[in-house]
């Protein structure tokens, strides 16, 4: 079973410069958060996320906004460094993971653990979007399953939203074209109220 302490550990090390630790280090976070390992992984993540400061909870060590935020910065970091090919991270597959356990309230006993993160989570989906197009399959269910959450829908910017709609609507982003109606249907929610 992980501690806190060992959650902490492996976070630091995703924030290496290096490939190579990170990826030993996305591996072992993967066999937390699947298989037998995974509802006792969660939940000290949710029970510490529960009892984290609201300002403080992306900074805090052992909770989901943490993870989630040192997820997204790996992502951005092997972007970086295979800027010519990047076609497929671990991170971002380990992301897509840490998010649907968030959000299984199964697994982590709670709901809406990533409502302080889920502004920079939009933003990170729009940037990696922009500068990786071949990530838009990894990335669809994730935006599928913030959306469907209305708190989450709530958080977008709107320069965000505008800004996805495009490729939420192109050919290549064929997962989600129902999501074109989605973000409509934020669009005219928002201006109503």
């Amino acid at each position: 079973m992980a501690t806190a302490r060992d959650v902490e550990e492996v976070v630091q090390k995703l924030a290496s410069d290096r490939a190579r630790p990170r990826d030993v280090r996305v591996k072992l976070l993967g066999t937390w958060l699947q298989g037998d390992r995974a509802p006792t992984f969660c939940r000290l993540l949710a029970r510490n996320t529960a009892r984290a400061k609201p300002g403080h909870l992306a900074s805090a060590g052992a909770t989901w906004p943490f993870l989630i935020t040192a997820l997204a910065k790996c992502v951005l970091a092997d972007i970086a460094a295979k800027r010519r090919g990047a076609t497929r991270s671990a991170a971002a597959g380990m992301l897509r993971a840490a998010v649907r356990c968030a959000e299984d309230a199964r697994l982590s006993g709670h709901s809406l653990l990533l409502v302080s993160v889920a502004k920079q989570l939009f933003s990170h989906i729009l940037e990696v979007i922009k500068d990786a197009p071949s990530f838009q399959l990894e990335y669809s269910p994730i935006l599928r399953q913030l959306l469907t959450v209305k708190e989450y829908r709530y958080q977008m910017k709107p320069r965000t939203y505008s800004s996805e709609l495009p490729y939420q609507c192109s050919p290549c982003f064929h997962i989600t074209m129902p999501f074109c109606s989605v973000l409509n249907k934020i669009l005219y929610l928002r201006q109503i109220l």
